[in-house]
Order: C-alpha cells, then structure tokens, then sequence
C-alpha cells in the first residue's frame, strides 16, 4: 500500500486549525474538508497536508468514508477525490480552489470520497519568515490569496511574519486585517526586516496575496525582443511560424518570424502570452509542459488558462525585461550565454545575467501596421490583440477599395504583406503606399 507522504498531526489539532487562532508550531496543510456545504461550522473541518490518504488513513484523520462536502484549497495545491479506497473507482475529481459543495464539480460526488490525494501545483514564488534575516520557521509559497485562515493551513500564525524572500517577476501584497483589508504594503524583492523597511508593519501581517509583478501598462503590443547578451533577436527556427517549430535567437533580419505580439492575459495584470506576428493563433510554450532547467521554449497553438504559455514581462530596475515563466519561475534564457546564430532557447533559473535580459524593439513601422482610422470601424471593432497603440492598429485579410471620399478620416497604410485593391491583389512592397489613401471592408479570419 501506498502511504501518505505527511498525515495531520491528529484530527482533533486539525479541527482545532479550523476553528480557533493560530497554533505556536504551525503545521503546514493543503487543503482543509469540510463535513457540510457551504464550509457550514456545525459539522468538522479537518485540515491535511501534501500525501496521499486511502479511507483508514482519513478515518484516523477524523474524516468519515463518503462524508466530504466542501473542500478549501491552500494555494500551490490541488486535490483529487476517488469515489473508492485506493486511489481508484468509476469517478474522481480535481479540485483547484474553494468549493462549498464537490457536487458543483461531479454532479452526485457529494458525499462520495473514500481516498483522495493532496498535491503541490506550480511554483514556489516567495517565502515568509518568522524572524529577521529569513530565520525561524519558514514557508515557501505559490502564487495566490491567503487569507488570515489560509495563513494558517499553510503554516503561518496570525501577525508572525518579520521576513520574506521574494523572487524577480512576482510580489507580496500584504495587509495588516483579515481578507486583504486595513493598510497594505507591497515587497517586490527579497526583505530581512519588513520591521526596518516599512516602520510599523514587524508582525502585523494578517493576510497576503503572492502575485505576478509585471508590467501592467502594455494591453497588445507588436515588439522585436533582443539578447542584451548577444543583440541577436528571438525566432523560431527556420523562420518559421508553424506549429511544434522551437524558438532559437537569430541575427537581426527582415523575417516577419522576428516579430512578436504581447497579448494581455485577462485578469492577471503583468502576464502575457507571447503570438507570433506571422500567425498570432501561435505562441511561445513550454514544451513537454517542463518546467525544469534545460526546458526547450516552440510555438504552439494558445490556448486560455495555459499558464505554459504564459509569460510575466518583468521590468528591472536598469530598464531590461525578462520573461518569466508563470508555470515555473524561470526565465528566457540564451544557453551558456551563446552568440551563435540560430541556438534553441531555454527556461533556466533566474540569474540575472544579459543573457536572462531583453530589449523590446519596436519593429519598423514601415512595414508592420496601420495608422489611423478607418470609416466605420472603430477600435472596439478590431480584434483586440491587434492594436498596438492609440489610433494603430494591425488588420489580417483586410479587402481595401480605393475611394476619394475619406479625406475627412483617412487612415494610412504602412503594413501588410498583400493587399486587394479594387479586386486586384498587390503586394504591399510594390505598391506605394506612402500616397495609399483608402475605405475598408473587414473581413474575420
């Protein structure tokens, strides 16, 4: 038999974690199961740490067989339910963040967990200490909402923290009341005395989130991103934008495959997903999923929520970027700091090097998009990962009619590789568009 990696301390301590204050030596837990919906406090909340739990190991946990309602989930961890001992049956389920009742999940899985695994998710981002100078009893964490319970579960007291180390691309928000509320402060790298930077704040924390620290004021951007280590510029390889194609760095060229669109990813502000001009369905991902040292970067469709696809563009302090990766914590990396044209790219620990660092380029606007307006379509009409700027914008399968009639709003054309100009297709390098004043009709694509 399988046994769990790390048990409760007993499940009356845990029931005692879920109800009262903080415990003098902190367990550190990953989820916490409650025997009624609606994390209801008439029936047990048993709290349990990462490891695997068959249904004698819940029993002498305190939890009965097929009695879990509603679960909470400390950050940095998931939870998989079996309907049978051992980690098997018809039905499971995974469960990534709050839920009241595990029926919302698995219609009739109420009441049904008879073995269930806790696991560790993503990156360990930052750590919170008890002492000054990252001494006494320490946690690492991912990135998440801790409330003053979640604290907690994951091995924090109430008003117990003094240090904390904090990786480049996210940060600590920290609040002195429960549910992020009261005064807050915001560490964004590594701190030996919250105490002594922030007058006040030793032992006061009550609650924190661990978020991606990136730069917030882009929303589509259509860059060139160059080595500072090697001034080459990141390409796929064969200049290609094609699915499965690895990433790889390549002297400066007029290859569209150097050019790169940063799409905003909704609702968490500073990460991007990084779209190859060329064909912007593709996007900078992680191969194999990995998310070690040595991992290898290809273009691959993006899909939403892909946090292998899914890059924090953090800004540091002498101007650089770096792209983090939000699924690991490493960053874009130019193996062993090469000057080779053509090398595969990785995600390596961050060291701060030039070859981790990045300049964004503009592309020459000559050649990649559309300036103005155009009669009738507004910038909420276009595709959103298309404008680049106030009044620019880029368009794909745009059919153009010559018209003299919009000389009260023209819009310019410095972009496309192939236009359709009164049903005759040119391409745009031999077509003068420095005198091209046109009327539109948008197609989708």
């Amino acid at each position: 038999m399988l046994h769990r990696l790390r048990t409760s301390v007993c499940a009356f301590a845990m029931s005692l974690l879920c109800t009262a204050g903080a415990m003098a030596a902190p367990s550190q837990n990953g989820a916490a199961f409650y025997q009624n919906g609606s994390f209801a406090s008439d029936g047990y909340c048993i709290a349990l740490g990462e490891g695997r739990y068959t249904t004698a190991d819940l029993i002498a946990a305190g939890i009965k067989d097929n009695d879990v309602t509603g679960i909470k989930v400390v950050p940095g961890f998931k939870v998989i339910c079996y309907d049978d001992d051992n980690f098997s049956g018809d039905n499971k389920i995974e469960v990534t963040a709050d839920c009241e009742n595990v029926n919302s999940i698995k219609n009739d899985f109420n009441d049904k967990t008879s073995s269930l695994e806790i696991v560790k998710v993503g990156p360990r981002v930052a750590t919170a200490c008890q002492d000054a100078d990252y001494k006494g009893y320490t946690v690492d964490l991912a990135e998440g909402e801790f409330t003053k319970e979640k604290m907690q579960w994951a091995g924090i007291n109430d008003q117990d923290i003094t240090s904390m180390k904090v990786k480049p691309g996210f940060k600590m928000i920290c609040y002195k009341d429960d549910n992020f509320s009261g005064d807050m402060v915001e560490i964004t790298a590594d701190c030996k005395s919250i105490g002594t930077d922030h007058n006040g704040w030793n032992d006061q924390i009550t609650s924190f989130k661990v978020v991606p620290n990136g730069v917030t004021a882009l929303n589509t951007y259509l860059v060139r991103l160059k080595s500072e280590e090697s001034s080459f510029f990141l390409n796929a390889i064969g200049n290609s934008a094609e699915q499965g194609h690895l990433i790889c760095q390549s002297t400066n060229s007029n290859e569209w495959s150097q050019n790169w669109i940063l799409q905003a990813v909704k609702g968490t502000p500073g990460v991007y997903t990084v779209r190859a001009w060329a064909n912007p369905t593709l996007g900078l991902d992680c191969k194999n999923a990995g998310t070690s040292n040595g991992t290898k970067l290809q273009l691959q469709n993006v899909t939403d929520g892909n946090t292998y696809q899914q890059f924090i563009l953090y800004k540091k302090p002498d101007g650089q970027y770096q792209l983090v990766s939000r699924s690991s914590a490493l960053v874009l990396d130019v193996p062993s700091s090469s000057h080779n044209d053509g090398i595969e790219l990785q995600l390596y620990t961050n060291n701060g090097s030039p070859a981790q660092q990045w300049t964004l380029e503009i592309p020459n606007l000559q050649e990649f998009y559309i300036e103005g307006n155009i009669d009738g379509y507004s910038s909420d009409a276009v595709i959103a990962s298309q404008k680049i700027g106030e009044g620019k914008f880029i368009f794909k399968n745009v059919k153009f009619q010559s018209s003299d009639s919009q000389a009260s709003a023209p819009f310019h054309i410095l972009a496309r590789r192939y236009l359709t100009v009164n049903g005759e297709t040119k391409s745009i390098t031999s077509y003068p568009q420095s005198a091209l004043w046109l009327s539109a009709e948008k197609e989708k694509y």
